[in-house]
């Protein structure tokens, strides 16, 4: 994990700055996966680790959250076997909002690579329970422990995730690429957020 970390900072990944991750909501971090896409030996890497925890997992189903970790869950199903549900893109004009074979009853794995407020995450149950597809586990890449967990916890489903945000800031750090003084803004941040 310590050396995925390394490489994700890399390419871009995980920042350190002022960004603006929601609407008036400034943070001294920010994790984006979206250009993973272009970078194959990491993203594989990213989903070996996935899959890990997912083995001990029960789910008959896997969904990924778009857009990027829709990739993700994509590749786990196709290396790993499992079916794939996907959120169809034009969903309001047609009959289901979820495409692929499923039948009511079956349980999904939700893949996500990032979370945030949870949001994202808990409409995409919606859509999937409103089908008959049962949830119970979210699985996730970095916790940013911003709420996230909290609300998708408040909604009855288990968030495994492979690492904290402080986890990586602290891997960073100690391997030399994080400076002192982005590691003590982004502690800061997090421990009075």
């Amino acid at each position: 994990m310590h050396n995925l970390i390394l490489k994700l900072q890399s390419i871009g990944v995980i920042k350190f700055g002022n960004f603006e991750i929601k609407k008036d909501f400034i943070s001294p971090f920010q994790v984006d996966f979206s250009g993973i896409v272009s970078h194959p030996e990491i993203a594989k890497a990213l989903c070996n680790c996935l899959w890990e925890k997912a083995q001990n997992l029960n789910f008959d189903l896997l969904f990924g959250v778009p857009t990027t970790a829709a990739c993700l869950a994509n590749y786990l199903a196709w290396e790993h076997d499992r079916p794939l549900v996907l959120k169809r893109p034009n969903a309001a004009e047609m009959e289901t909002k979820i495409e692929g074979s499923f039948k009511s009853g079956q349980s999904c794995l939700v893949i996500q690579d990032v979370i945030l407020s949870g949001q994202p995450t808990l409409e995409v149950i919606d859509d999937l329970e409103e089908e008959g597809i049962k949830v119970r586990d979210v699985l996730g890449f970095f916790d940013l422990e911003l709420g996230g967990r909290e609300k998708i916890k408040t909604r009855g489903y288990v968030l495994h995730c492979l690492l904290s945000i402080s986890e990586a800031i602290q891997i960073l750090y100690d391997a030399g690429k994080l400076g002192g003084d982005h590691f003590k803004l982004a502690t800061d941040f997090l421990e009075n957020d």
